[in-house]
């Protein structure tokens, strides 16, 4: 059962009445709330390694649709690039459109863009 001790109130806003732990109960959850429940029951460091975890996952799944796209491009084009240009071109393409949208976007959207592509 919660108690009110347990949810580290000075670093987040959590109440038990916004948050009951009912094992029966859905939860209207995501990955950003996944992060702040996290904070709240065990304290604020654990947004930290969540945050971590989070993103060495994003990274594993860039790199290897990454690799994927230079293999692909110096296949399908028969580049004679050197390879550190390969490299830096296909991360570029990669990453570009991602750090452009977080950037100028809010939590929300971002959420809900998240939502969208894992569902």
């Amino acid at each position: 059962k919660c108690v009110e001790r347990d949810w580290y109130t000075e670093s987040f806003n959590c109440t038990i009445a916004d948050n009951e732990c009912v094992g029966t109960d859905y939860v209207d959850a995501d990955l950003y709330k996944g992060g702040i429940s996290l904070g709240c029951t065990f304290g604020a460091m654990y947004t930290y390694i969540w945050a971590i975890g989070i993103l060495a996952s994003g990274q594993s799944s860039t790199m290897t649709g990454t690799y994927a796209g230079q293999f692909a491009m110096q296949g399908f084009l028969n580049l004679e690039w050197a390879q550190w240009k390969i490299l830096v071109v296909t991360r570029l393409v990669a990453m570009t459109p991602t750090l452009f949208i977080a950037g100028f976007t809010d939590m929300k959207t971002l959420t809900g863009l998240n939502d969208i592509l894992n569902a």
